[in-house]
């Protein structure tokens, strides 16, 4: 069994999304998580608001998870590909849900395209 991977957000209690996020993944990327990576990004899905899961603070849901799972995948070892395969899966996941709408998968496919710069 490998060790567990000790991760910390950066600025923990600045955003409540962001930790909520965090906590489900550094939990769920540990090769021995009891989370499968469905339940995972169902509970990530879940911090959407209700009703109309794009206004505020929903509209943040996206940027703030993207973020997260940077800080998470910059903490996980080069040789723990284990981990960092449960990551990619928990994020595709996220971004394939039918939850997010059309307008925001838009955003995301012109960022790893390269036609929208973030900052």
């Amino acid at each position: 069994m490998s060790e567990r991977i000790s991760l910390q957000l950066e600025e923990p209690g600045d955003d409540p999304l962001s930790d909520a996020c965090f906590d489900i993944l550094r939990e769920a990327v540990q090769t021995d998580s009891t989370i499968s990576l469905d339940n995972a990004a169902q509970q990530l899905l879940n911090l959407l608001p209700e009703g109309n899961p794009y206004s505020a603070p929903g509209a943040s849901f996206l940027y703030g998870f993207l973020c997260t799972c940077y800080q998470v995948a910059e903490q996980i070892p080069y040789a723990r590909d284990d981990s960092q395969e449960r990551l990619v899966i928990i994020i595709e996941s996220v971004l394939m849900s039918d939850r997010l709408s059309p307008s925001e998968k838009t955003k995301v496919y012109m960022f790893e395209t390269g036609q929208m710069v973030v900052g």
